[in-house]
Parts: structure tokens; C-alpha cells; sequence
């Protein structure tokens, strides 16, 4: 295990390496990348080379990312891609045991979603923040009434919006897929919102991007994920929302919401998120189910009567 790594070139190949052996599509391996990036600069500043680390290094490094405050998430995200490198190695290496067996992450509660919903005011203010903004409109409609995700957003051509029956509709390439096989149906306001925006677009061949960054020197580019996200935030915060739970993925799950309080049935909350498991479209409206209950209020009513 000698050659995991020799600055510069030693951790360049060992990273590389690690990337290649893994079966994930390009935005999960950019997350790959930035996350055990992140562990060797941490291994860099103890002083630690990557050979020698022990499950006590990696637990230090677990609790580097507590004391962050960053998320369970996102701290079990980091944690398995240390995993996964070191079995990586103990794979290639003979007579090599992983430092990270045994490693945990943080426990995430898999009946509550990180992030929260808009409520139906905030909706309608971020929808008079966007007004005027084509297609900052026709993306944030988009996301707020089909639940798309911000690779969905990113992923979308102009030649996607096709007519499925009488419907007008937009084919989407899922999160984890490999093809445009889903579709969501343009209501009437993303309809309108779209339209008007390709009317303002240089370009419009099915073939190009559906949102899109217009270039000084007149060329477009599509919009990526983080652009998406950067963009929603910014709306978000125009309307005096500057919380780390409400961020573009936030419009994703508002849309669950707001379908279930407009009394859509859960199988039809299921289809307009195009989960494939019911447990899943159930963790958006578990806390919404939860605040509606008042028990606790029921029972101050009853000992206090």
C-alpha cells in the first residue's frame, strides 16, 4: 500500500483510481470526488498520510464534520465514501484490512425529509419575486407544480415538451436514470410561463438545452444543478428566506404539500412525485400530517377543562 500516496501525483492516482471503480452516474461521481478530496486535505492538515490512518483518525475525522454542523446527511454521505476508498484499497492491497470497518455514520430519520416546505404564502410571494423574469419563472413554476429536482431542471431539452394525449407534457430524465422516461403534465400556469419564456429565447431547436445561460459573446449553455440552486436561493432570499432547511430542493417538496393540501389522494402525490415506493412520498407529508394532529393541544384542552 506504499503508493496510496506520494504528493502530488500519489493522491491524484489514488483518487483516480478510486473514481474509476465506481458504477455511478457523472453527478454522483463529482460528489465522490469532492467528498474524499475533502478527507485528504483533512488528512493533509493533521499531518496524517492516507496508509496510516486508523479507525481512531477516521473517527476524528467524523467528529471534524459534527463539529462543522453539517447535516446527517451529508456527514453519512462523506462517511461512506471514506468506506468505500478504503475497501477500495483492501481490495487491491494483500494482507490490507480497512481502517473504516465498523464506521458509522450519522443516524438519519428515514420518516423525515432535511428540508422543508414553503408555505402557501411564502409560495405566492417567491411567485411575485419571479414575475417578470421569464425563465426564472418558467423553471421555479416548473419545480413548485411538477416537482421536478434541479438535475431534472438541468437535464430538460426544448424537444421534451411533447403531447401525450390531449395533455401537454414534459418528458424528464430522473434522478439515477439513464433516459427520459418519466414525464410531468404542464398545467396551465407552467404552460403560459414556458411559452412566454422560449418566446425571448435566441435558439429554440428541440435539440438545445431549455434553460439556458445567454453568453457575452451571444452563445448559450445549459443551466447545471448548482446554477438551478443558486438561482432559487437567491429568490428565496429576495423574500427574506435565508434558512440552510428551505433551499431549491424545498420547491420539491412544497409541491407534495401543497398537493396533499389540496386534498390530492396520496397513490395520485405518489404519481406526481413519480416515486416508485409509497414510504417515500409519505416522508414529505409526515411532518404536515404530524403539526395537523394536535395531540398535544387535544390533551391541554382535556386537563385543563
Amino acid at each position: 500500500m506504499k503508493d496510496l500516496v506520494r504528493k502530488p501525483t500519489g493522491r491524484a492516482a489514488a483518487i483516480k483510481r478510486f473514481l474509476g471503480k465506481q458504477d455511478v452516474n457523472e453527478l454522483s461521481l463529482n460528489t465522490y470526488r469532492r467528498a474524499i478530496n475533502r478527507f485528504y486535505n483533512w488528512l493533509e492538515g493533521q499531518g496524517v498520510e492516507a496508509q496510516y490512518v486508523t479507525f481512531e483518525h477516521l473517527k476524528a475525522y467524523k467528529q471534524m464534520l459534527f463539529d462543522e454542523q453539517l447535516s446527517n446527511y451529508t456527514i453519512s454521505l462523506y462517511i461512506t465514501v471514506v468506506r468505500k476508498f478504503y475497501m477500495c484499497v483492501e481490495d487491491e492491497t494483500p494482507n490490507y484490512r480497512s481502517p473504516a470497518r465498523g464506521l458509522k455514520g450519522a443516524k438519519v430519520n428515514s420518516r423525515v425529509y432535511s428540508r422543508d416546505a414553503l408555505t402557501k404564502a411564502q409560495i405566492k410571494e417567491l411567485f411575485k419575486e419571479i414575475d417578470g423574469h421569464r425563465r426564472d419563472r418558467a423553471m421555479i413554476l416548473l419545480m413548485v407544480y411538477c416537482g421536478l429536482r434541479t438535475i431534472e431542471v438541468s437535464r430538460c431539452d426544448i424537444g421534451d415538451i411533447r403531447n401525450q394525449g390531449n395533455k401537454e407534457v414534459l418528458y424528464i430524465q430522473g434522478k439515477g436514470r439513464d433516459s427520459k422516461d418519466d414525464f410531468v403534465v404542464l398545467n396551465g400556469s407552467v404552460l403560459k410561463a414556458l411559452r412566454s419564456y422560449l418566446k425571448s429565447r435566441k435558439g429554440k431547436t428541440p435539440e438545445q438545452p431549455l434553460f439556458v445561460n445567454q453568453l457575452k459573446n451571444g452563445n448559450i449553455r445549459r443551466l447545471r444543478p448548482a446554477s438551478v440552486s443558486w438561482i432559487c436561493k437567491n429568490y428565496l432570499k429576495a423574500i427574506g428566506i435565508d434558512d440552510p432547511r428551505i433551499t431549491a430542493h424545498s420547491l420539491r417538496h412544497s409541491c407534495a404539500t401543497v398537493a396533499y393540501d389540496a386534498k390530492v389522494p396520496l397513490e395520485g402525490i405518489q404519481s406526481l412525485m413519480r416515486h416508485s415506493a409509497i414510504g417515500t412520498t409519505m416522508k414529505y407529508i409526515h411532518m404536515r400530517k404530524k403539526t395537523e394532529s394536535n395531540h398535544e393541544i387535544k390533551m391541554e384542552n382535556y386537563l385543563i377543562a
